[in-house]
């Protein structure tokens, strides 16, 4: 009598919603037996391009004019590296490969706060940094445009909200 038991439940969904689950635990209180618990939870999906080696294929426009533009979130996201401005705690990846030596890249947030976008060349293994902008804060666009680069070789593209902890959300 008067005993207890401490247990950890662990929520790890697989796809975004509501979640329900129930755990018994069969004991021998003829008062109390079993004890039932209902658990909710809110999922998320995982993000694919939380790093790297997971960047999501930008696709390249034929002119200055954009008339593709790619959707993204840092909801979920975690740092994969330390920031060049402000706190990466939520950066997501995205790739292009250069059709032009002249790129413009533009982040139009839609719910994130405060965007940061760092620009890479070499592989996910062996990074170099030649961009990072963060030139405007709230939900002002940051855009800039890329010089000198090599036709044909793969750029990587590193987009995250400024502030610690809080700003993640959508562009």
């Amino acid at each position: 009598a008067g005993g207890s038991t401490t247990f950890v439940v662990t929520f790890t969904p697989s796809a975004s919603g509501t979640r329900n689950a129930n755990i018994s635990i069969v004991n021998n209180d003829s008062d109390e037996n079993p004890y039932d618990f209902a658990l909710q939870g809110t999922g998320i999906a995982p993000i694919t391009n939380n790093e790297c080696i997971g960047a999501t294929t930008l696709t390249v426009n034929p002119t200055t004019t954009c008339t593709t533009s790619t959707s993204g979130t840092t909801v979920s996201a975690t740092q994969s590296q330390v920031g060049c401005a402000g706190t990466a705690d939520d950066d997501v990846w995205y790739q292009f490969t250069a059709t032009t030596t002249r790129h413009i890249i533009t982040v139009t947030p839609t719910t994130l706060s405060d965007a940061v976008f760092q620009v890479f060349s070499g592989t996910c293994f062996g990074l170099t940094s030649i961009a990072c902008t963060n030139a405007t804060t709230g939900a002002a666009v940051e855009t800039t445009t890329l010089t000198g680069l090599t036709i044909g070789s793969t750029y990587f593209v590193r987009v995250y909200s400024s502030a610690n902890v809080t700003g993640k959300g959508t562009f």
